[in-house]
């Protein structure tokens, strides 16, 4: 999920700040591009290593036992295996997006019981 939190849309949504929606716009921008390039990251470290241990394995330029060949095999399908959890991840965010969004608006509604609540809390 991106890193906006209820409480933190609570204040955006109390407070006088203009285009909002245009800043909540932006985070998920961020959240999906710091996700995407973590994405392409692990997937193309672990596709190159495979090539590189496949190219080096048929040519036999270098002998490397099986259980090397195994740890290093195991490694770079677990590194391409958190990519793709990270891609099922990202499936999600146009939903999160959304709610967000929703929940910004109808926040907004209710701006002066939300400022009254804030000044009593602020009394204590």
């Amino acid at each position: 999920m991106s890193d906006i939190r209820i409480s933190e849309l609570i204040d955006l949504a109390s407070e006088d700040i203009e285009d909002v929606e245009t800043k909540v716009t932006k985070t998920f921008e961020w959240y999906y591009d710091r996700t995407t390039m973590t994405i392409k990251g692990t997937i193309g470290a672990a596709a190159s290593l495979i090539v590189a241990l496949a190219i080096s394995y048929f040519k036999q330029e270098f002998k490397v036992s099986y259980k090397e060949l195994f740890i290093a095999l195991a490694f770079s399908v677990l590194t391409a295996s958190f990519g793709f959890y990270k891609m099922y991840q990202l499936r999600k965010i146009t939903r999160q997006y959304i709610a967000a969004l929703k929940l910004l608006s109808d926040l907004k509604k209710i701006k002066p019981f939300l400022s009254l609540y804030r000044s009593i809390l602020n009394q204590d």
